[in-house]
């Protein structure tokens, strides 16, 4: 019969990788190296107890289970992620779903997600938040691309284990402009003078309307609105007047600058003034529309000569008349206005026997008249009206 100190033991197989050792003598097994729940969760060792000479032997089967313990930590696959997101997107529609992997098991991989906090409150103001479980990254709030273009936020992915470890990943979101903004014009209504003899194709007032998107959606198009077939908003928009397209004969306007120029002559004493619409229009899809009102006053130009009220006057004076005695009086008209249509009034050639008063068109003797000597006083000849008068203006100014 061997006594029990000649029994020896030995882990013949199960174990290639020696994480354990047995004692040969008291048969206690123990950690030789490093075991890794994630690499084994379990092992099956052959242990060999042999005694005696010649030897006999015994076999016996140890199981080892390897608990596992929280020692790592979630992973992302990248620490980094950019999206682009339209900054209309519904709110509550996942925009991106992070996800974590952790090798540990049960509670120690269990993974929760939650933004990083912010100085003074969650992440980027609380425009965004992720689903604890899932780790759908959603908006909270609207964006607006005219406010920020862009946002950092950190998502941190963390284990239900004792001490938890958790993981980081940033997102960058790049926020896209949508045409969600109208043109506005700096005024609702402009206010020009133009003098009539502006020369065609001279631009004469600049219309600036703005648009706060970018790209298309704020390259801007000015047209001006002629009839009622221009619409806006897809709405019929009421033209001014009626000489809407009158207004738009005289008058064009540069798509891309907004400047209004003269396409026809103007002519005051024809028309004085206009009421233009212009609109705005966008690029975008829907494109935006705004209008605003041009009030153009036409100033005058001294470009109409004085027109006698007659082509000829006769006057019939008695003989002898004291000097200053009134013979007649004549009139002009002058269609321009003001001091272009004040008229002044001079003899041609000059006369020693009359004069005319240059304000009032009264002519008067300078000296007494004799019949005998001179029966008939022609003191103007009219070739022309306009041309005698311009002679006449010439006369009496230098």
């Amino acid at each position: 019969v061997c006594s029990r100190s000649s029994v020896r033991y030995s882990i013949y197989s199960g174990d290639p990788d020696g994480y354990f050792s047995i004692d040969p003598v008291t048969g206690t097994i123990r950690i030789s190296s490093v075991v890794d729940h994630e690499a084994h969760q379990s092992i099956l060792l052959n242990v060999q107890a042999t005694s005696g000479d010649p030897p006999a032997y015994g076999h016996t089967q140890v199981n080892i289970g390897i608990e596992d313990v929280n020692d790592n930590a979630p992973e992302f696959d990248s620490s980094t992620v950019r999206i682009s997101v339209p900054e209309n997107v519904e709110l509550g529609i996942p925009l991106y779903a992070a996800h974590a992997r952790d090798r540990d098991s049960g509670r120690n991989g269990v993974v929760r997600y939650r933004l990083a906090s912010a100085a003074g409150g969650s992440s980027s103001g609380g425009l965004f938040a992720v689903d604890s479980r899932l780790g759908h990254l959603t908006l909270a709030r609207h964006l607006d691309y005219e406010t920020a273009q862009r946002h950092s936020l950190v998502v941190i992915a963390t284990d239900t284990g004792e001490p938890s470890l958790s993981a980081n990943l940033t997102v960058l979101v790049e926020v896209q402009d949508v045409n969600d903004n109208r043109p506005v014009f700096e005024r609702a209504e402009y206010t020009v003078d133009i003098i009539e003899s502006l020369p065609v194709n001279s631009q004469s007032c600049p219309l600036t309307a703005v648009d706060l998107d970018t790209g298309n959606n704020a390259r801007l198009t000015y047209r001006l609105l002629r009839n009622n077939n221009d619409t806006r908003e897809g709405r019929k928009v009421s033209t001014t007047s009626s000489g809407d397209e009158e207004d738009g004969e005289i008058f064009g306007i540069f798509p891309n600058s907004g400047w209004i120029y003269l396409r026809q002559p103007l002519d005051r004493e024809t028309r004085d003034s206009y009421v233009l619409t212009v609109a705005a229009t966008d690029n975008g899809t829907p494109a935006g529309t705004a209008t605003s009102r041009v009030s153009v006053t036409v100033l005058d130009a001294n470009d109409n000569d004085p027109t006698f009220t007659r082509d000829i006057y006769e006057f019939n004076v008695e003989e002898n008349l004291a000097r200053g005695a009134l013979v007649g009086r004549v009139s002009a008209t002058d269609a321009d206005l003001d001091v272009n249509s004040a008229v002044r009034y001079g003899l041609i050639p000059s006369n020693t026997s009359f004069q005319i008063n240059p304000v009032t068109g009264e002519i008067v003797t300078r000296e007494p008249l004799d019949r005998e000597t001179k029966p008939v006083h022609e003191i103007m000849r009219r070739r022309e009206t306009k041309a005698c008068l311009r002679e006449a203006l010439e006369w009496l100014y230098g």
